[in-house]
C-alpha cells in the first residue's frame, strides 16, 4: 500500500499500466513494478524525495554520439537530445527531470511497431500512427525489465515487450515537419558522405547534416547533381497560370501558380531553393526543377494528386552506386488522414528503371485490410504513358491505421510491392 498515493498521483493504471509485481526490498529501498515503469521508495532520501522511478533506459537503447540539430523556437534540449514537440506536455506532466529524466534517444519512429518513440531515463513516451496528434502513452519500461531480468518474477505477458534497436534518425524531426509527401519513404540508413557530412537519400530529397556545425538540416542540390541542366534565365512571360521568380536582374523563371502554392504547403521556398529550369514536358509530364528537387504536374491525376515532387533519389542512389531495383513502385494516398466512410484516391507510379522510362498499360493490384475485415483487392486501371494510374477506395468506417499494399506483377520476375498506410479518425 506504500506506492499507492504516488501511483495514482502519476496517473494510475491508465498511464502507468497495472502493478505486475508486489512489491519487494532489495538494497535498502522498496520496488514495485508496473508494465511501464518501476516505482521506487528510499526510505532514507530526505521528504518529498522519496518516491521515484528507477532508471531503465540503459538498459533498453544504445546512447548516440550523433549531435542534435539546433533547436526551433520553443524546443526543449536536455541532455543533449531535443524533446519532441508532442510529448513536451506529458514529460513536464509527470514531473519533468525527476519523475522522467533526461532524454536519451532523440524521438525516433518505429514502423515494426507503427509509433513514434522518445526513450527518457526513467520512463519511455510514445504515439501511434494511428492516434491523433497530441495523444502520449507510456513505452512498457516495467514490461521490458521483467523479460530482460526474469528473477523479478513479473506476472503477466512480457515476451512481446522488447525494444528495437534503431538507426539514428537525426532528420527525423524534419520529415514529421514538412511531411513526407515532399520528402518521400528513405532509400537508405544514415551514412558519411565523403565531404564528412551525415547523409540520408529519400524518395525525392537527399538531406545532409553537418555533425560539427548543427544548426540546420541542409537540402543537397540533387538536381544538377543527377545531371539536370541549369537553364539561363528567361523574361517574364504574360500566363495567368504563371508567376514570374526573378533569379538574375529582371531575369529569372516561369513558375506555375500551382508549384508555388504546393512549395508554400511544404517548407517554403528555403526547402525548394529557387527554380533552375523553366516548365519543361517529360514522359508525358510538366516538370520543372529547383535547386533541391524537382516538381512535375500530371494532367491526368485527380486534382489534389496533379502536383507531386519528381522521384530524384532513385537518380542518386545509382550514381552513387548503390543497388536500385529494376522496377521502381511509388505509391501515395490523397489524404494521410481521413473521416470514415470518405473516399480515399492512391495514386501509383511504374518505372522501369533499366532503360529509365516510365512504364505504360501495367496495371497493378491493391489490397487492403480495414475494420477487422479479411484482405479485399482491387486492380487500378492501366498505367498512362508516363506510368501512372489512380484508384478510388473507400476508406472503411472505423478509426484507427488502414494499411495497404500496392503490387506489379512482372513477366519472370517476383511480384515488386510497397506497403503503406492512411489513418481513419
Amino acid at each position: 500500500m506504500r506506492f499507492r498515493e504516488f501511483y495514482d498521483l502519476q496517473g494510475g493504471a491508465e498511464l502507468l499500466g497495472k502493478p505486475v509485481s508486489g512489491a519487494f526490498n532489495e538494497n535498502g529501498s522498496q520496488y514495485q513494478v508496473l508494465e511501464n515503469g518501476i516505482m521506487v521508495y528510499n526510505p532514507t532520501a530526505t521528504a518529498g524525495e522519496q518516491f521515484n522511478f528507477q532508471a531503465l533506459a540503459q538498459n533498453f537503447v544504445k546512447q548516440t554520439s550523433l549531435p542534435t540539430q539546433l533547436a526551433i523556437s520553443g524546443q526543449t534540449v536536455l541532455g543533449g537530445h531535443i524533446i519532441y514537440d508532442e510529448f513536451s506536455a506529458t514529460f513536464n506532466r509527470l514531473g519533468g527531470l525527476r519523475f522522467v529524466g533526461n532524454p536519451v534517444t532523440d524521438v525516433r519512429k518505429n514502423n515494426e511497431e507503427s509509433r513514434y518513440e522518445q526513450y527518457f531515463e526513467k520512463l519511455g513516451l510514445y504515439r501511434m500512427f494511428s492516434d491523433p496528434p497530441g495523444t502520449v502513452r507510456l513505452l512498457p519500461y516495467g514490461l521490458m525489465e521483467c523479460r530482460r531480468s526474469l528473477n523479478l518474477n513479473c506476472d503477466g505477458n512480457f515476451q512481446n515487450a522488447i525494444p528495437r534497436d534503431i538507426p539514428p534518425q537525426p532528420f527525423l524531426p524534419l520529415v514529421m515537419r514538412v511531411g513526407e509527401r515532399l520528402i518521400g519513404a528513405p532509400l537508405s540508413d544514415v551514412y558519411l558522405a565523403p565531404d564528412n557530412k551525415l547523409e540520408q537519400i529519400y524518395e525525392n530529397v537527399v538531406l545532409v547534416f553537418d555533425p560539427e556545425n548543427p544548426r540546420t538540416i541542409e537540402f543537397r542540390s540533387v538536381p544538377e547533381i543527377v545531371g539536370v541542366q541549369r537553364q539561363t534565365p528567361v523574361a517574364l512571360r504574360n500566363d495567368l497560370g504563371l508567376t514570374f521568380w526573378q533569379t538574375s536582374g529582371e531575369l529569372g523563371h516561369n513558375v506555375p501558380v500551382a508549384f508555388l502554392e504546393y512549395i508554400a504547403e511544404y517548407g517554403g521556398t528555403e526547402l525548394s531553393g529557387e527554380p533552375i529550369t523553366e516548365l519543361f514536358e517529360i514522359n508525358g509530364l510538366r516538370r520543372q526543377c529547383f535547386s533541391n528537387y524537382c516538381l512535375e504536374y500530371d494532367p491526368n491525376a485527380p486534382k489534389e494528386q496533379q502536383v507531386r515532387p519528381t522521384n530524384l533519389g532513385y537518380e542518386y542512389l545509382k550514381l552513387l552506386g548503390f543497388s536500385v531495383p529494376a522496377i521502381h513502385l511509388g505509391v501515395w494516398e490523397s489524404e494521410a488522414v481521413i473521416a470514415p466512410d470518405q473516399t480515399q484516391i492512391v495514386g501509383v507510379l511504374v518505372y522501369n528503371q533499366t532503360p529509365d522510362l516510365p512504364m505504360k498499360d501495367v496495371q497493378p493490384t491493391l489490397t487492403i485490410w480495414f475494420d477487422g475485415k479479411p484482405a479485399k483487392e482491387f486492380i487500378f486501371p492501366a498505367t498512362s504513358p508516363a506510368g501512372t494510374s489512380f484508384l478510388e477506395i473507400p476508406t472503411g468506417k472505423l478509426p484507427g491505421l488502414t494499411v495497404y499494399e500496392v503490387c506489379v506483377l512482372w513477366p519472370g520476375n517476383d511480384p515488386v510491392c510497397v506497403k503503406d498506410s492512411w489513418i481513419v479518425k
